[in-house]
């Protein structure tokens, strides 16, 4: 007998037309809590560079199901691996707006220098996203 999963994902490869439209939604899937679904939703946006409400939404999604903020921070530390740190570090300050905390706002409180090396390395930072190729090509 065919799993349920087997099913949905024959669907997905499809695009059966329910399934995508279900997709498109903001429907938790029902094989998923609010917890669940959020930190997924966050991990995606990480990995895709997702906009910040983007990050909202899926912030919003994981708390109502439970999750911590201390939980959505650490989601960064564990997607660094596959999807590289840069791209963990450009979703910083996403989710740091997302959780309520305005990461640049706390970098302008830093000491001159500090700050001045900040925003310095944050931009080579951000070259080099903007410069890596496809999350698929990353991943082995």
């Amino acid at each position: 007998m065919v799993g349920d999963h087997h099913e949905t994902l024959r669907r997905i490869a499809v695009r059966d037309d329910s399934v995508v439209k279900s997709m498109q939604s903001d429907v938790v899937p029902s094989a998923l809590d609010y917890r669940a679904c959020g930190i997924a939703q966050i991990a995606a946006l990480v990995a895709a560079g997702g906009s910040e409400p983007s990050y909202r939404r899926a912030v919003e999604i994981a708390l109502l199901g439970g999750a911590t903020a201390e939980e959505l921070v650490a989601i960064l530390l564990a997607v660094a691996p596959p999807v590289g740190i840069d791209r963990a570090v450009a979703a910083a300050p996403r989710l740091g707006l997302a959780l309520g905390y305005d990461v640049s706002a706390a970098v302008d409180e830093l000491p001159a220098a500090q700050a001045s090396q900040v925003r310095t390395d944050a931009e080579s930072r951000r070259k080099n996203y903007q410069a890596l190729p496809p999350t698929e090509d990353r991943i082995a």
